[in-house]
């Protein structure tokens, strides 16, 4: 569905920005909505590959007023704890980033919380 490139999960892995910016970018590309969020990383347990807890966090969002010109931003995390510690840890970060996009787009429309585009 995302239709990340072979290419950046061979080259890259699943676990890296590159996938994180592909997965959210290509949520956008088949979403009617104006932000997408995508979460890629590693929660466990250790296989000695990459670290327990390196998480990737990535933002595909459309400008005010455009439907064809997009941005994208990743953010890469290390948590600590459980499994299930580290996956609600990464939940909540992206959570907050997304609702702090949406906090700061000038539309003031309480429909981009509901994803629903025009």
């Amino acid at each position: 569905m995302l239709e990340v490139p072979e290419g950046i999960l061979k080259e890259q892995g699943a676990v890296s920005r590159e996938a994180a910016l592909a997965m959210a970018e290509g949520a956008l590309k088949k979403s009617r909505t104006d932000l997408a969020v995508s979460i890629t990383g590693f929660a466990g347990p250790d296989e000695g590959g990459v670290p327990t807890g390196t998480i990737w966090i990535a933002l595909a969002g459309f400008d005010e007023g455009q439907s064809s010109t997009f941005w994208s931003k990743a953010k890469g995390y290390l948590f600590t704890g459980k499994r299930n510690e580290i996956r609600q840890a990464a939940a909540a970060a992206a959570l907050e980033w997304a609702l702090k996009r949406l906090s700061i787009d000038k539309k003031g429309r309480g429909d981009l919380l509901l994803g629903i585009r025009d």
